[in-house]
């Protein structure tokens, strides 16, 4: 973890003892998605920008609009779901701030690739920088570079 803020590192001790302590973590793989019907999923945005910018951020998926949220400097906004039987769950969203936009980025889809490896689990973390959106991947314990701002018009 080379992050410089205690909170951001607190928030990743925390998720990471939380999923090795899963009492699911072992259970076998079934049905359309990663993980068993009715597996509960959690995605966190963090706002780590230097500038003291509030990011605006608008997640939908099939399973429902979570709405437009503003996160201050140094907050965290978590979602919670559970995936169903016969249907992939999927959460794209969009961000913004006063210097730049990310429209429609995967947030979430239920497929072995992204829970497993992007993410590391049932917990997905984003974190929004000056540069950009980084993914916590749990395996590397790093966040990983995903997408870039793209110039407010």
């Amino acid at each position: 973890m080379n992050s410089k803020n205690p909170m951001e590192k607190i928030l990743l001790i925390i998720t990471t003892i939380t999923i090795i302590l899963s009492p699911y973590k072992n259970q076998p793989l079934k049905l359309v998605g990663a993980y068993p019907s009715f597996t509960r999923f959690h995605i966190t945005f963090m706002n780590t920008m230097s500038h003291g910018e509030t990011l605006d951020l608008h997640c939908k998926g099939n399973k429902g609009d979570w709405g437009l949220q503003h996160l201050p400097i140094n907050v965290n906004y978590t979602r919670n779901f559970k995936t169903v039987p016969l249907m992939k769950v999927y959460y794209n969203c969009d961000a913004n701030w006063t210097l730049g936009h990310i429209t429609n980025f995967q947030a979430f889809i239920d497929n072995q690739k992204f829970a497993d490896i992007e993410c590391g689990g049932r917990h997905c973390i984003w974190k929004a920088t000056d540069l950009g959106m980084y993914l916590y991947q749990l395996h590397d314990q790093t966040f990983v570079f995903k997408h870039g701002w793209e110039p407010n018009a």
